[in-house]
């Protein structure tokens, strides 16, 4: 890749743009999905699809001190003092959905998210465990069972619970390692800390190890980006997730606070993002798309290499096709059909859960053009081509006659090389696949009533 040339593009495509997470997205979402529509499509789902993996993904909403950049959905509770009502409604909320599905299914993920899951007492963790424990009658022989982890909030104990409780993978919120930027963003966090609990999951066993890190913070400059960069590829961890800052104060006010500091451009962030496929390509990684890198022994590179990637609300995942259940405030749920969110407000949800042991409030179920759509984005996302043929014959239709208003959109970006048009294949370029977000865009029926409204409703794809 020419500098130049991501420099130009960088600039040409630096309006926002949603990630992907899932199609339509989560602003599509609205209040004609609540528990009792939802449930039937879940149950309708168990029994057409019995075959069906499930993954459960549990939002832990505490934190214990808060990170200016943080976009997610967490509660500052540094005495955990709502803990019991979380704990609570979560295991009532668990109970629910195990009487739905009646152990007709096999667990093949579970995801501790949040918030800081290793902000939880020892006997909390016991809790959710047992109570996930009934939630299916097994779990498959490759199940993912991780866990989010903040270094300041763990230690080797704990990870020798975890571990015990039948965890395979952590995922440790690292950022970025540098002094300056840490204390602007307020999460000061030292490379001693995070290698200390690093090496406790590598004695202890654990098959998969995740590091995050975020590019184009407040006051990252190239010189501490590149520093950070390097201390990662020395720890070497299995995968590594690199996002790009959202700096998005119109749903996260807290963000302000940084404002009179420097945020980097679309050109600068573009270079901080080169610069890190460089280095760890050179170091062995594997490029998996967006801002994911593994080794390529970890199962998220054999699963690009023979064509089973996916992503959903978990980011990157080997688990294609199955359903998801998410535990917890703000957690999405998920079936080939209709996807569904909790309550954010932890009062709420907990009120919610007493009453009726659910607390869906907004979803959407998928009409025929959105599953299409959806499984175009899917393969741009995860496999980097689309095959016209599979499409054609899947949803019988022709994919010109069917995406002719597309074609002008994507003839441009084969012009700015970002992909291949062909007869019967649509091949992103190397480039291509770090702008996939603004490939995907094109086959968004809903992002022009988006890009129209006064406020900007997602991040910056550059």
């Amino acid at each position: 890749m020419k500098h130049a040339q991501l420099r130009r593009l960088a600039e040409n495509y630096q309006g926002a743009g949603p990630r992907y997470t899932s199609y339509p997205t989560a602003v599509e979402f609205d209040d004609s999905v609540r528990s009792e529509l939802w449930q039937a499509q879940l149950s309708e789902d168990v029994s057409t699809r019995p075959e069906a993996n499930t993954a459960l993904y549990l939002h832990v909403p505490f934190c214990k001190s808060l990170c200016y950049f943080c976009a997610c959905s967490k509660l500052i509770d540094p005495k955990l003092e709502n803990l019991d009502l979380f704990l609570n409604a979560a295991c009532k909320e668990l109970s629910t959905y195990a009487a739905l599905i009646s152990n007709k299914t096999n667990i093949c993920q579970i995801h501790l998210g949040g918030g800081t899951p290793s902000f939880l007492p020892a006997h909390a963790i016991d809790l959710l465990c047992d109570k996930i424990d009934t939630l299916a009658a097994s779990r498959a022989k490759n199940a993912e069972i991780s866990v989010e982890i903040d270094p300041r909030t763990s230690s080797r104990e704990q990870l020798h619970h975890f571990r015990d409780r039948g965890f395979n993978r952590v995922s440790f919120g690292v950022q970025d390692f540098n002094p300056t930027v840490q204390q602007i963003v307020n999460r000061n966090q030292t490379l001693e800390q995070t290698q200390s609990v690093y090496d406790a999951a590598r004695d202890l066993g654990f098959s998969g190890i995740n590091m995050d890190l975020i590019y184009g913070l407040p006051g990252q400059t190239q010189e501490n980006f590149q520093k950070t960069i390097h201390s990662v590829i020395e720890l070497r961890p299995d995968r590594i997730a690199l996002y790009a800052y959202a700096h998005v104060t119109w749903i996260k006010k807290v963000q302000k606070a940084m404002r009179r500091v420097h945020i980097p451009t679309p050109t600068e962030r573009i270079s901080f993002f080169e610069y890190a496929i460089e280095q760890l390509e050179a170091a062995g990684y594997q490029y998996i798309g967006l801002d994911h890198f593994a080794l390529p022994e970890d199962a998220l590179s054999i699963a690009l290499r023979e064509g089973r990637l996916s992503r959903n609300f978990m980011g990157y995942t080997t688990h294609r096709g199955a359903r998801i259940l998410g535990i917890g405030p703000s957690a999405i749920s998920s079936v080939p059909n209709a996807m569904a969110q909790n309550i954010k407000p932890l009062n709420e949800y907990a009120s919610a859960i007493a009453n009726s042991g659910s607390a869906i409030e907004r979803g959407v179920i998928l009409e025929r053009d959105d599953m299409l759509r959806a499984a175009i984005i899917q393969d741009i996302m995860c496999v980097g081509s689309i095959n016209l043929s599979t499409f054609e014959n899947l949803y019988d239709i022709s994919f010109w006659d069917y995406f002719h208003k597309e074609q002008p959109q994507l003839k441009a970006l084969e012009l700015d090389g970002l992909l291949s048009v062909g007869d019967r294949v649509l091949q992103l370029s190397e480039v291509g696949r770090i702008f996939s977000r603004n490939v995907a865009m094109v086959f968004d029926s809903y992002l022009e009533t988006h890009q129209k409204a006064e406020k900007p409703v997602f991040s910056q794809t550059v």
